[in-house]
């Protein structure tokens, strides 16, 4: 009995020490610990930040003492971020190429909501239901960053925002330079990835593909 205890108690100590929660959709947010091992602290923008807990990139850093802003396009969330994440700055707003202001098309899984028209048929086509069109407010990355950041040095940019990603990056203002551009590339396998616009951009601006899960893509710089 003695040694069974031993051994239950062996085994807690090595889950507790080795496993780790992920709240990402994929386990990104373990990948970034691995990139970032060992830093209590940070700086993160995570545009489609959809929610402070569930599919965030950036709550398992959260948690670990770093800080940010974050960013969506659904005015419902501001609220719940401000009380789970009340450490970092919090926007309900849209991002895109130019200041402007936009429909925004609210489904019954707020993940998927979206600016991209296009992206509206294939998400009813997966059977989910588009509730609302609102209406919101779209800003540029480049102004976000100048407003918030202040030329503070930024670590990760996390972009998930349903078909208008790389609008997104094309209102990025590159004389900040994120050790990590985490960016989700449907459909985009590893043979298929040098040939997309966002890798292009991305491989211009300094950065190098480091890693991939189903749907994201993590890009870090040289």
């Amino acid at each position: 009995m003695k040694l069974l205890t031993k051994i239950l108690l062996y085994k807690n100590i090595l889950l507790s020490r080795f496993n780790k929660p992920s709240y990402s959709q994929e386990g990104e947010d373990l990948i970034l610990s691995r990139i970032f091992e060992g830093r209590d602290h940070g700086l993160y923008v995570d545009i489609g930040a959809h929610h402070p807990l569930r599919f965030s990139n950036t709550y398992l850093l959260y948690k670990l003492g770093w800080k940010g802003v974050n960013v969506d396009a659904n005015p419902t969330t501001k609220e719940l971020f401000d009380l789970l994440r009340p450490n970092d700055i919090n926007l309900s707003i849209g991002v895109g190429k130019i200041s402007t202001k936009a429909d925004c098309y609210v489904f019954n899984e707020p993940a998927i909501n979206t600016l991209d028209r296009s992206v509206v048929k294939h998400n009813k086509s997966k059977g989910y239901k588009l509730l609302a069109t609102k209406k919101i407010r779209i800003e540029t990355l480049k102004n976000i960053l100048k407003r918030y950041l202040k030329n503070k040095e930024l670590d990760l940019l996390t972009i998930d925002v349903e078909g208008y990603d790389f609008q997104v990056l094309q209102s990025m203002d590159w004389s900040y330079k994120p050790t990590v551009i985490l960016v989700e590339q449907l459909g985009s396998n590893l043979e298929e990835i040098a040939s997309t616009k966002t890798y292009k951009l991305l491989n211009k601006h300094g950065y190098s593909l480091f890693a991939k899960t189903a749907n994201s893509v993590f890009y870090i710089r040289k």
